[in-house]
């Protein structure tokens, strides 16, 4: 997933705008909201549909104890994924603790 990270980084940078908004390359921006918007929310819904909806395991992240746990776990590499493809950005400081701490817990 940090892999996968990384190559969508490059992509995005190289095809995206540098025009900078709130201190960040505007590509950044939009792969993030792609992130957020497009792939989180499926993934997510197949880990819950998967798993007969919410539950206190899904919120206590006891998702090893899922009659399927594939898309609970997708969500946890695609997660950490996403935090780990600004971690060699040193561009806001704020921002990288931010990525650490979810990277961590």
């Amino acid at each position: 997933s940090t892999a996968g990270g990384f190559g969508l980084n490059a992509v995005a940078s190289r095809c995206l705008s540098h025009e900078p908004l709130h201190g960040f390359p505007r590509w950044r921006w939009y792969l993030s909201v792609c992130l957020q918007v497009v792939v989180f929310p499926p993934v997510v819904g197949l880990a819950l549909a998967m798993n007969h909806g919410l539950s206190s395991k899904f919120l206590t992240l006891a998702w090893a104890d899922y009659p399927d746990p594939t898309f609970a776990l997708a969500y946890i590499y695609v997660l950490f994924g996403s935090q780990a493809r600004d971690i060699l950005k040193w561009e806001n400081m704020l921002l990288w603790v931010h990525h650490v701490v979810v990277m961590s817990t």
